[in-house]
């Protein structure tokens, strides 16, 4: 599922699957423009209490908008369109009591799962990527969270374009037009969401190594995504 930002119709996806093996929320719980503090904080409290339930099968990842309330990341001035300042030190107790729950990234065969993707130039300004060739999905995943758990510092804000548009920026903030530029050369497929989409975008199906799938849609048309046997199918529940 794509970027929730405080909406509950992730619900409805989990009603109309029953059964699966992972579901995974690709972050951006908070910062809605237009729902209030209150349906917000109860809807990520009632996330993350699936999550608790189903803990080895459900994956919460971190957006953007879940990233600037992290305490260590607050304290440095990161903050974002729809930062709730009054609310943020309540926010932040949240995920800081919950890190366990919450990963950077995940993979699932031959696709590599993050909030807005992964671009070579990010993984080669820390010396990784452009020493490690080829590198499969489980292997980045692997080491994105790893240093995410070592230094979030790494997953700031980075670049001169507002709007997140550039190579060097992180898999919490790279935009479609640059993660594109370099997706190609992976050996996997990425899933991501961060930018709003009218409805799910992918170039094939079944997808092929270096395509990338935007799933940013759950406040546009409710669509998502469900993978099976490497197979990709687009769903979709009411808003």
């Amino acid at each position: 599922m794509g970027d929730c930002h405080g909406r509950s119709n992730w619900e409805r996806v989990v009603e109309d699957n029953p059964v699966y093996d992972k579901m995974v929320f690709l972050g951006d719980y908070w910062d809605s423009l237009n729902l209030s503090h209150e349906v917000q904080r109860a809807n990520f409290l009632e996330i993350l209490e699936y999550k608790k339930k189903n803990f080895d099968r459900v994956k919460l990842l971190l957006g953007n908008h879940d990233y600037h309330y992290l305490p260590g990341v607050r304290s440095q001035g990161e903050a974002y369109s729809g930062f709730q300042a009054v609310w943020s030190f309540d926010i932040g107790s949240f995920f800081s009591s919950n890190k366990e729950s919450f990963q950077m990234a995940f993979d699932y065969g031959p696709f590599l799962i993050t909030h807005a993707g992964v671009s070579k130039t990010w993984l080669n300004a820390r010396d990784y990527y452009k020493t490690n060739q080829g590198l499969e999905a489980h292997e980045v995943a692997r080491y994105i969270n790893g240093l995410f758990a070592k230094s979030p510092s790494f997953f700031r804000f980075t670049g001169y374009n507002i709007y997140g548009d550039n190579l060097t920026q992180s898999p919490i903030w790279i935009r479609p037009a640059s993660l594109l530029k370099e997706a190609q050369e992976f050996p996997f497929i990425q899933i991501v969401g961060h930018t709003q989409q009218s409805g799910i975008l992918l170039s094939n199906n079944p997808p092929l190594k270096g395509d990338c799938i935007f799933i940013d849609t759950m406040g546009t048309s409710g669509q998502y995504l469900v993978i099976e046997e490497d197979a990709v199918h687009i769903k979709q529940v009411s808003l």
